[in-house]
């Protein structure tokens, strides 16, 4: 490797900053927790010792050649950057062999770096649970790693993170830039081959010195379409996927909403019922119905037009009445989100196929017989 003066400034540089940014953010003291939809969790952290190996610079040969007072990885690191004056000079007078000192991929490593450890819930492909046991005597790419991360960076790079555990978190042993789909399906074909492969549904975010928490999650459609890509490096990796968790999860809600649609029907029975007779609804029985505003509507219908019917509280049941149909609203994106998610799952799961129809149907039916209840509705007006 030859880097010009010009070049060896340039890499310190984009060294210099990726410097700044973990000691600004305080990056080391950040802690990721990872659920995955195959029912796993990995907690994750970087320590600022690993960044130099990270960004592919031998730091036991700097340590070698004796030219810094220290042997502390991350303080040799900010000693290697501050002159590259000093470094190219070395250089030139054979001191520091830049093929022992930098790693033969460095730039790429430098560029994308903090893109890469960022982990973005949206950019990472699938993460590999690894076992070697599963490749052991079929090829000689076994690695020591305990898991595999694989984002999509920008300018259609690949990124890889490769983990092993460490003192309780994993933390990545191997940070891999690929210029494409096709050069990282080259380098992973053999090692990945025979392994599952699954997706992270939740990235919780902490700190180890705040109270700083936050949760972020990976929404149904975007689920959906990972799902469906998973299907591509199935076939390109000859390995096979896992998303039990997050399916049987799916299977459960459903279920749920066809509980609360069973029993929406039997309270829409008694609408229509206490309508036909011109009665007035136990507004009790619907107090967390989101038929409750109906029932309302009927009540107060029937007490303008004269019955002896004195709703007490009204400005409270207002209230509640659209605190509720907020509840709705928040119910019904929920619901729609299920659906979508559902729509990519059914390939995987014939099971879900059926509940899916099931539930299509038994919503057909709750629109015909609420479009019943508002043409009663106007026959009394």
């Amino acid at each position: 490797m030859n880097l010009k003066l010009a070049e060896l400034e340039n890499l310190f540089e984009k060294i210099q900053n990726i410097i700044d940014y973990m000691l600004n953010s305080n990056y080391e003291d950040r802690r990721f927790k990872l659920y995955l939809s195959n029912g796993q969790v990995i907690n994750f952290s970087i320590n600022n010792s690993t960044l130099a190996h990270l960004l592919g610079i031998n730091i036991n040969y700097l340590i070698s050649t004796r030219l810094f007072n220290s042997t502390n990885s991350f303080d040799l690191l900010q000693m290697l950057v501050e002159n590259p004056n000093r470094i190219h000079k070395l250089h030139n007078e054979r001191i520091i062999d830049y093929n022992l000192l930098f790693s033969k991929h460095i730039i790429n490593k430098v560029s994308h770096f903090t893109e890469n450890i960022k982990l973005g819930i949206k950019d990472i492909e699938f993460v590999c649970k690894y076992e070697k046991e599963r490749t052991y005597g079929v090829n000689e790419f076994c690695k020591d790693y305990d898991y595999i991360i694989v984002q999509k960076l920008s300018d259609e790079k690949i990124g890889v993170l490769c983990l092993v555990k460490n003192n309780g978190d994993y933390a990545p042993m191997s940070n891999q830039i690929y210029d494409n789909y096709d050069s990282f399906i080259e380098k992973y074909k053999d090692i990945i081959k025979f392994q599952e492969i699954t997706l992270v549904s939740t990235i919780a975010v902490s700190n180890v010195y705040t109270d700083y928490f936050k949760n972020i999650y990976l929404n149904l459609q975007e689920k959906g379409y990972k799902v469906n890509n998973l299907k591509l490096y199935k076939k390109d990796l000859n390995c096979s996927i896992d998303v039990s968790n997050d399916l049987c999860y799916a299977i459960n809600k459903m279920k749920e909403n066809v509980a609360d649609k069973n029993e929406s029907n039997s309270l829409i029975d008694t609408i229509i019922e206490a309508i036909a007779n011109n009665k007035f609804i136990d507004i009790n029985l619907f107090e967390n119905s989101y038929l409750f505003g109906i029932v309302f509507a009927w009540n107060e219908f029937l007490s303008s037009n004269g019955n002896n019917f004195n709703p007490s509280n009204l400005s409270e049941k207002m209230s509640k009445l659209k605190a509720l149909k907020e509840q709705v609203n928040s119910l019904t994106n929920e619901n729609e989100e299920l659906k979508n998610n559902n729509q990519s799952l059914i390939e995987e799961n014939d099971k879900l196929s059926s509940e899916n129809n099931k539930l299509t149907d038994e919503n057909k039916e709750l629109i015909e017989a609420q479009n019943k209840i508002f043409q009663i509705i106007k026959k009394f007006r």
